[in-house]
């Protein structure tokens, strides 16, 4: 068999992931090659192979012996440089771009097929670098030099390359289902572009939120990647796991995914990346140190790293491994002295990422307290939350947003326990209030107004807001969680008081066996024996969880009452516990929701609509009722479909949906209204360019609202506030359908009527018969 032909085979079976056997053929074709151009040709394919499965330094001298030889011609000479410029971008040496530049120099205008692969790879390094112009325009020229060339394959690489550019954009459902259209193309190609779509996919619902999601593909992408026999990229893809699981609070599993990816990189001569990955292995260390021993080991290891990355010309990497080194210094009670190179890593710089920053803030305070200087701790909380803020929405993926707000969350567990110390409840109340107005306007899933702000938040100072409420008789709650206990903050009049409320996971214990039995009760097939012990179990614990969150707060009045709680007691039924019911009550994780007061609903002639999904058997009569409370002036629509509710909920003032709903914990803005013909997303609801005053979730339990990593929410009542609608009424566990069609119609009766969104539902549910299933419904947002 000819040297031709050998070749030819060895880049079939290469492009179909079996590496062992073309790399023998290359053997035998390098034997029988006559020709410089049919062996630098050979040499060219050998070298990418060598460097994808074993060395990357043996493969690089490969296509240092092709460039070598003479008389190649320029298109040989271009697909040298272009390998080049490939293997130095995965390996994170500096000359990539300069190589691929050099490769399209070449190639001039001739080979269309070969100039799109070499602005696909340019692209990548501009991505990764941040540089999304330079490499969006690369991606799109790639993917017109496809089209010219009929080539599918290379068509399909540029448009899951432009997919993931809608990351920056905050267009993840777009990125999504431009992913979706060339994933099935691309999956047929090989296992390894299989295995690289999963990657892919991972990011983007990284961006999204679902952290499950994303560790389950990135997990199969690596296992697919070693069946393939690419280790270098199974390196690199553990690498992107043990980010996302350190960012989502899965310090163990971080480890060892960091550890695999660090022996496997280091394996192939990958140096940079196996000590970037080493970096995440020791953050994940020192979250899992409970000594000061082990907090020392991992101090020293972090130093030895830092002076590697510097060697390694890395020096971003090098100041973030000596971060890790000062935060394990300052671990134990008296901490470790700091070298001056350490010491010298807290010092900010201009080009420093908002993670960076913040980071090093954080270190500092924690520095400044150990070091006594208390003026110093201020100053830094005060700077990291300003940059922050500033920031947040220009963050181009989830994982560092997360990470940021993980940064936050310590930055501002740190200021309250010194205010709690100094016994200053109203500074306790800002810095709580900080921390959440952040995570809640986290740039969207879709692009929508004001940059993926929520309207009105970071203008509102949270002590007018407070004062607000107390001049209209409002006695303002807000109940944090500190290391593990849950404090409150009660404003009434012009007094504001700390109490201590004691174990969140006795209360959180509480709140789970309350939800379990309005459950069960919310059922319409369960035994009358067994209604009465559920209901005496569900009294019960109303009344344990009322001495834990009301009792102890004393002097509240018989007024209305706005509640800030705690991420943990996100199922907590408000309106249902001893001490608070029949009371005008309002739900938020932010008290600047609440500066966004209504009053009386005064819409319009056409101002309401009524909405109903299927599979309610009193949707109709909920509909016709809700009608007559309004006189007629609503927009009924019994077969509502995903589309009549947007149009709905961006034209109305009030709007009532009559559908079950699915609140699914992995990936709350995916929770969702069952309609006819499809369902209504959270995600799709917060880019709303006129939203309602009032939305009613009657039939669902769509109030819930899960957190993720830095105390974030996201659910689909967190998805209507966001997109500015003043209050919503949904239901915190499952509500019977008979109970929610006659509350529904009760409250709309008392809005029509002129009572404010909280009060009627107050009145609404008070009218419930005790004998009927309980209505667990709250008012999200300024209920006033």
């Amino acid at each position: 068999m000819d040297a031709e032909t050998l070749l030819a085979r060895a880049t079939a079976l290469a492009g179909v992931g079996r590496v062992a056997p073309a790399l023998a053929l290359t053997d035998r074709a390098l034997r029988a090659a006559r020709g410089p151009d049919l062996r630098a040709r050979t040499l060219l394919l050998r070298g990418f192979l060598v460097a994808e499965t074993d060395s990357a330094d043996a493969g690089l001298a490969q296509l240092d012996e092709a460039a070598a030889l003479t008389g190649l011609d320029r298109t040989t000479r271009a697909r040298i440089e272009g390998n080049r410029g490939l293997v130095l971008h995965r390996l994170g040496r500096p000359g990539a771009l300069g190589a691929l530049g050099e490769a399209l120099h070449l190639l001039g205008d001739a080979e269309p097929a070969l100039r799109g692969t070499a602005l696909l790879n340019r692209g990548s390094v501009h991505d990764e670098r941040g540089e999304v112009r330079a490499a969006k325009a690369d991606y799109e020229l790639a993917l017109a030099l496809a089209r010219t060339a009929l080539d599918d394959d290379l068509a399909a690489m540029a448009s899951a390359n432009l997919s993931r550019l809608l990351l920056r954009e905050g267009a993840v459902t777009e990125a999504l289902d431009a992913l979706a259209q060339v994933e099935p193309f691309l999956s047929r190609l090989s296992g390894t572009m299989a295995a690289k779509c999963l990657a892919n996919r991972a990011e983007i619902l990284v961006v999204a939120g679902l952290f499950e999601d994303a560790v389950r593909d990135l997990e199969r992408s690596a296992d697919m990647l070693g069946d393939e026999r690419h280790p270098r990229e199974q390196g690199d893809t553990e690498a992107a796991l043990a980010r996302v699981l350190f960012a989502a609070g899965d310090a163990e599993a971080a480890a060892a995914a960091a550890g695999r990816a660090t022996r496997r990189l280091r394996a192939r001569g990958v140096r940079t990346g196996a000590a970037r990955a080493r970096r995440v292995a020791l953050q994940a260390r020192l979250a899992g140190a409970s000594t000061p021993r082990a907090a020392a080991a991992v101090r020293r290891d972090a130093t030895r790293l830092a002076e590697e990355l510097e060697r390694l010309a890395d020096p971003v990497e090098a100041r973030r491994a000596r971060l890790v080194a000062v935060e394990a210094a300052l671990r134990p009670k008296k901490p470790a002295a700091l070298t001056p190179p350490v010491r010298a890593a807290l010092r900010l710089r201009r080009d420093d990422s908002t993670l960076d920053r913040l980071w090093t803030r954080d270190l500092r305070a924690r520095l400044a307290e150990a070091e006594g200087r208390g003026g110093d701790v201020a100053r830094e909380h005060t700077a990291a939350v300003a940059e922050l803020q500033a920031h947040a929405a220009a963050l181009p993926t989830l994982e560092l947003r997360v990470a940021s707000s993980v940064h936050l969350q310590r930055v501002a567990r740190h200021a309250v326990r010194r205010a709690v110390a100094a016994g200053r409840p109203r500074q306790v109340l800002r810095w709580v209030e900080r921390t959440r107005a952040l995570s809640s306007t986290l740039p969207r899933l879709t692009p929508g107004h004001g940059a993926g702000v929520a309207p009105d938040t970071g203008t509102v100072r949270v002590d007018d807001v407070v004062a607000a409420l107390s001049a209209q008789g409002t006695t303002t709650v807000c109940v944090a969680d500190v290391d593990g206990d849950l404090l409150g903050v009660v404003v009434t009049g012009a007094r504001a008081r700390l109490v201590w409320l004691g174990d969140r996971a006795e209360v959180v214990r509480l709140a789970r066996r309350v939800r379990a039995d309005l459950d069960v009760l919310a059922g319409s097939a369960v035994p009358v024996a067994v209604r009465a012990v559920v209901r005496d179990s569900l009294a019960a614990g109303l009344d344990a969880l009322a001495g834990r969150l009301v009792r102890p707060l004393g002097g509240t009045g018989d007024g209305a009452v706005a509640v800030a709680p705690a991420a943990a007691l996100a199922l907590v039924p408000w309106s249902l516990l001893p001490g608070l019911v029949g009371r005008p009550l309002s739900v938020s994780s932010t008290l600047r929701t609440f500066a966004r007061r209504q009053g009386p609903l005064r819409p319009g002639r056409d101002g309401v609509a009524a909405l109903a999904g299927p599979d309610l058997p009193h949707a109709a009569e909920e509909l016709r009722g809700v009608a007559s409370a309004w006189q007629g002036r609503v927009t009924v629509l019994p077969e509502a479909g995903p589309a009549d509710a947007l149009a709905a909920t961006g034209r109305d003032e009030v709007v009532h949906v009559a559908a079950h709903g699915v609140h699914r914990p992995a990936n709350p803005l995916f929770s969702h209204l069952v309609l006819h013909g499809g369902a209504l997303f959270g995600h799709q609801v917060q880019a709303l360019a006129s939203p309602p005053a009032h939305v009613v979730l009657s039939a669902c339990e769509l109030g819930c609202a899960e957190v993720r990593p830095g105390d974030e929410r996201l659910g689909m009542t967190a998805a209507l506030l966001a997109g500015g609608v003043g209050s919503v009424v949904a239901g915190v566990a499952k509500v019977a359908d008979d109970v929610s069609a006659a509350v529904a119609v009760a409250h709309h009766a008392a809005l029509a009527a002129g009572r404010p969104p909280a009060e009627a539902l107050a009145l609404a549910v008070a009218a419930v018969p005790h004998e009927a299933a309980p209505a667990p419904f709250l008012c999200f947002g300024a209920g006033w």
